[in-house]
This record gives C-alpha cells, sequence and structure tokens, in this order.
C-alpha cells in the first residue's frame, strides 16, 4: 500500500536533500534549462504535480511562492502532515539537532519553549529516528527529536474532592502563571488531559470550566496511561494525504468567497457612477474571477475523486488487513489442535515404553 500512496499525484511538502549536481528542469522532457539546487538545499520546498518521464517520476516544486521546476526526488526528506498536537519542551533532556544546524535555524530554542504551550503540525523521519516541527503561534521554530517533547495525552479521571489539597489552585493557562482570581468552589473534578513529565493537567471543575492544575496537587495520583502509540509510515502517509486535500479545500473556500464577494460587488447596480475606463476593467476583472472560480471547481472535483479513491484503497486495505488477521488466528488455531495431538501420542508412546519395559523384564525373569 506504501507504493501506491507514494503515486497519488497531491500537494507534498519536503526538506530539500539531494546530489549536488542533481538540477531542476525548466521543462519535464528538457534538459535546455536547468536550475542549480544549492541555494534551495536544506529548505522546505512545495510540490504542485507530479509526471513519470523515461522511467523516473518528477515532481513539479515550488519554494516559497516562486515555482522553480521539475526534479526526481530521491533523497529528500518528506514532511508528514497532521493536525496540530500540543506538546511541552522536556527542558533536561533539550539538545538542538543537525537537522536545525543545516536549515540554518539557530536560536536559544529553550527560551522560545520554557512554559509555552507547543504546537506540533507534522513529523519526520531522519537517521530512522522521529523528529517533530514546532509552532508557536503558526511560526516555526524547527524540527525536535520526538524524546524531548512532553506529548499532551487525553485522559478520563474522576478525582475525589477529598483528594485535593486544601489550597489548591487553578490556572487559566498551562505554565501555571495566571491563577483565577478569587474564591472558587471545587464540587467534582475530572482530569481531561495531561502533560505527564511537566506534572501539569487540564481539569474539568464543576462539569463545566476548564482549568489547569498542577498534578502534585492531587493526593495518590497514579496515571496510567500506557506508552503513546506510533502510527505505522502507511497511516501517517495517508493522514499527510487528507491534510493536503482539507487544506486545499479550505483555500478554495476562501478564494471562491472572495471571488463572488468581488462579482455581487462588480454587478451591484449601486455603483453607477464607474467611469468608463473602470467598466472596463471591471469587465475584465469579471472574466478573470469566472475563470478562477471554473478553475477551482474542477480543482474541487479532482480533489473530491482522490478523497473517495484513498478511502476506498483504505478500507480495502483493513479488509484485507483483517482476512490476514482471521488467517493467522486459523492458522494459530491448528497448530494448538497440531500440538495437542502431539502431545497425546507422546503420551501413548510413553506408556506403550513402559509396558514394552515392564514385559521385557517379565520375560528375561522366567
Amino acid at each position: 500500500m506504501n507504493n501506491t500512496l507514494d503515486t497519488y499525484n497531491y500537494s507534498r511538502q519536503f526538506i530539500l536533500v539531494e546530489d549536488q549536481d542533481k538540477k531542476i528542469r525548466k521543462r519535464v522532457n528538457s534538459d535546455v534549462e536547468l536550475i542549480d539546487i544549492d541555494d534551495y538545499l536544506w529548505k522546505v520546498i512545495t510540490t504542485i504535480s507530479m509526471q513519470s518521464f523515461e522511467g523516473k517520476m518528477y515532481h513539479l516544486i515550488q519554494h516559497e511562492d516562486k515555482k522553480l521546476g521539475w526534479i526526481e526526488l530521491e533523497d529528500s526528506i518528506q514532511i508528514l502532515r497532521f493536525p496540530a498536537q500540543h506538546y511541552k519542551v522536556i527542558e533536561e533532556r533539550f539538545n538542538n539537532n543537525e537537522i536545525n544546524s543545516n536549515m540554518n535555524i539557530e536560536k536559544d530554542f529553550i527560551s522560545h519553549f520554557k512554559g509555552k504551550l507547543l504546537n506540533i503540525k507534522s513529523q519526520i523521519i531522519y537517521n530512522d529516528e522521529i523528529y517533530y516541527s514546532v509552532f508557536i503561534k503558526d511560526k516555526f521554530h524547527g524540527f525536535h527529536h520526538h524524546s524531548v517533547l512532553d506529548p499532551m495525552r487525553e485522559c478520563d479521571i474522576e478525582i475525589d474532592k477529598d483528594r485535593l489539597d486544601d489550597n489548591i489552585q487553578l490556572y487559566k493557562v498551562s505554565n501555571l502563571t495566571k491563577p483565577v482570581e478569587g474564591e472558587y468552589d471545587i464540587e467534582a473534578l475530572k482530569l481531561i488531559s495531561v502533560f505527564q513529565e511537566a506534572k501539569v493537567g487540564k481539569a474539568r471543575v464543576n462539569q463545566q470550566d476548564n482549568f489547569w492544575i498542577d498534578l502534585a496537587s492531587i493526593e495518590n495520583l497514579t496515571l496510567d496511561l500506557g506508552e503513546e502509540g506510533q502510527k505505522s509510515i502507511e497511516e501517517l502517509k495517508l493522514d499527510d494525504i487528507f491534510y493536503s486535500i482539507n487544506s486545499e479545500r479550505k483555500k478554495s473556500k476562501e478564494i471562491v468567497k472572495t471571488v463572488l464577494n468581488a462579482k455581487d460587488f462588480l454587478n451591484d447596480k449601486k455603483n453607477k457612477k464607474i467611469s468608463s475606463d473602470q467598466l472596463r476593467a471591471s469587465s475584465h476583472s469579471d472574466e478573470e474571477l469566472n475563470s478562477k472560480y471554473n478553475e477551482l471547481k474542477k480543482e474541487h472535483q479532482e480533489q473530491g475523486k482522490l478523497l473517495r479513491k484513498t478511502t476506498g484503497d483504505l478500507k480495502l486495505a483493513e479488509k484485507r488487513l483483517d482476512q490476514q488477521k482471521d488467517y493467522s488466528s486459523r492458522l494459530e488455531a491448528q497448530k494448538d489442535k497440531y500440538k495437542k495431538r502431539m502431545e497425546t501420542v507422546e503420551e501413548k508412546l510413553k506408556n506403550l515404553d513402559a509396558k514394552y519395559k515392564e514385559l521385557k523384564e517379565k520375560t528375561t525373569q522366567k
């Protein structure tokens, strides 16, 4: 399934890591106009489309808003995106890594991360290790090893009122710096999420308000949330496809909304004082807007087809997995059955051997 997912033509993101001698082609079927990749190595690039040529898969790429051309991506690192998740930095474990150095991201990360709620929006696999992208208020702060980040884990733990410290303090933010002012009578408290390393939790108080608390203020608290499961590479790539589709849909909706608002404005009969030059310009803009609208409509339909195809492939893969599990279960049952039969045969052989020895001894005595 992994190979199938790699053939889907959708917008991806990569960190460009290729041989310096490799070139970017202006046209996929021509090596006449070539661009050096030196200025774009270890930069985040976005793929616009993909096309097979002479047995190789080429990607049409852009850097920021600049379209560059076509290139075969062999060693580049795919950025696997997903909806944002909350983490905190584990200060005592933190150290910078060569990825950020290669990307020329040099800063005092701890001073930026300390006490902050970090948003993780994607991951990469580098030297067989997982690194997460860190954002604070939509600003990118590099990739960091998963072991230096403390995930916010969801839970559902009712806490008896008698287990709370008499002076328990409720806070408005996760770094526990903005206490809730005034007296707050706690009748019921339930932990709904926790940072296990930071020992900070979000609690629903009196079944209505959410606040942050220091977990040390709860007596005899034992968190048994188990290990956080890691998704397979296939699941991560599926998440990336859905992320791309949803992102494109969101952009399309925003553009279509802008186009329709512009069309309404241009067609507003109240604007009678428009000069002839303005009217000609408005007519020209209307054609462009109609063209863009039809283009976005076509893109939306194609994205819908891709989503339906991807969903179908996922269901087929799940069905095959269930069949494989069922086959494995039946095979295991046959093994157990065979094992029991062998044990019975061995027991009978032992009894037969004992009887033979007994008979032999009697014969010898005679």
